[in-house]
């Protein structure tokens, strides 16, 4: 049972990870963590990835259902709540925006409690690669 546990913990661990890298990774360079633009951001990148194997191995390894199920969960609910929480802690508060900035995202239909469903900060350069 503990086996199973500390493998959750993983999951849970390299969830806030990915998320992380991901919000990081597609962020205006103005605003992005300066940790992205370093060999860190790779390691980190790469850490997710391998906590996210060991912590679904694990899971087969206790009940093979255990481990697909951890799969699907993952995948298609972990994103759901976890990207949405560390992007509240990732981009500055409403109050905090500069007002050019505020003043542009009030034009489009944002206000204090929808500017972060959408995709205004993430980094027009990352949508070309």
């Amino acid at each position: 049972m503990w086996l199973a546990i500390s493998a959750i913990v993983i999951l849970l661990i390299a969830s806030f990870l990915h998320s992380y890298c991901s919000v990081g990774v597609q962020m205006s360079p103005v605003d992005r963590p300066m940790i992205f633009d370093s060999p860190t951001g790779t390691l980190l990148q790469i850490g997710w990835i391998i906590l996210f194997v060991v912590g679904t191995g694990t899971l087969f390894v206790v009940n093979w259902k255990w481990g697909i199920v951890a799969i699907g969960v993952y995948w298609f609910l972990s994103p759901l709540l976890v990207t949405r929480i560390v992007r509240k802690y990732m981009l500055p508060s409403w109050d905090d925006l500069p007002d050019g900035v505020k003043d542009i995202l009030e034009r489009q239909g944002y206000n204090k409690h929808n500017y972060l469903d959408g995709d205004w900060w993430k980094d027009s350069e990352y949508w070309k690669r």
